[in-house]
């Protein structure tokens, strides 16, 4: 007999929101966490009970795979500051590189022939696998 592995979505804007909702619809629990502990329980309330809020340190603790909805440029950050807590993880990341830009829309945050595919490999902790996937996924599918 196997068990599932547990899935947790970090970062609940609209891509991660989505992708926790069609997890919940396809019968999946899951664990939920955002900076905002508040958008956390609304969220896992909206889902109902397989939606178990967590802030984001016990979400990496009790999951084996990890959806990272953040914005590209925050992500460095995240892996240097939970390392340790990510070794041995799946790390599945829909995120693109790019940013707010000072007019409007969005800019590409890395170089011309870069792509956040090829960056973030080089950015992860030891021992901390990553597949990128999603990131031509619209939020309302």
């Amino acid at each position: 007999m196997s068990t599932k592995s547990k899935v947790a979505v970090i970062g609940l804007g609209n891509i991660g929101s989505a992708v926790a909702a069609n997890l919940v619809k396809g019968n999946r629990p899951i664990i939920v966490a955002d900076r905002t502990l508040a958008k956390t329980e609304a969220l896992a309330q909206k889902l109902g009970a397989l939606a178990q809020p967590a802030d984001i340190a016990a979400a990496i603790k009790d999951a084996d795979i990890i959806v990272l909805a953040i914005y590209f440029n925050p992500i460095q950050e995240f892996l240097k500051q939970y390392a340790s807590e990510l070794a041995g993880k799946v790390i599945v990341n829909p995120s693109n590189p790019i940013a707010p830009a000072e007019n409007g829309g969005f800019k590409k945050i890395v170089g011309e022939d870069e792509s956040s595919g090829q960056f973030l490999p080089t950015q992860l902790p030891q021992g901390v696998k990553l597949a990128k996937a999603l990131g031509t996924w619209e939020p309302h599918l």
